[in-house]
């Protein structure tokens, strides 16, 4: 389908924010792109339920790679079967561990969600 990236992988991106809604942010403005799903489409969706804004300041800061684990539908079953499982998949093939990865992940993370990292290895914290 138009707008949505064909085929997957692994993308490293530095020096940015992070919504609650898995979108990205860099110096003031939320970033587009279709090789991560992130369009102003999704981006209108996202402000359905709540106020956006790109200038906020961060509510906490993190240092190192951390993998997202957050974007539209993070509270829909369905979403973490076809949007979130697959890419700790990719990552697991990749090499990595997942055990021992940094994982972000809103507040609101549901308990199936967290029921599930459990299931593939990923500590609660």
């Amino acid at each position: 389908a138009v707008g949505y990236p064909v085929g997957a992988g692994i993308h490293r991106l530095a020096d940015l924010d992070v919504t609650s809604h898995g979108l990205l942010l860099r110096d003031g403005a939320f970033l587009t792109t279709d090789a991560l799903a992130l369009t102003a489409g999704s981006i209108a969706e996202c402000a359905l339920y709540g106020a956006l804004r790109a200038d906020r300041e961060p509510a906490r800061r993190l240092a190192g790679p951390v993998v997202p684990l957050a974007g539209p539908g993070h509270l829909i079953f369905g979403h973490w079967l076809v949007d979130f499982l697959p890419r700790l998949f990719l990552l697991q093939r990749a090499g990595f561990d997942l055990a021992t990865l940094t994982y972000l992940v809103p507040a609101n993370t549901p308990g199936f969600a967290r029921d599930l990292l459990r299931l593939v290895g990923i500590p609660q914290d």
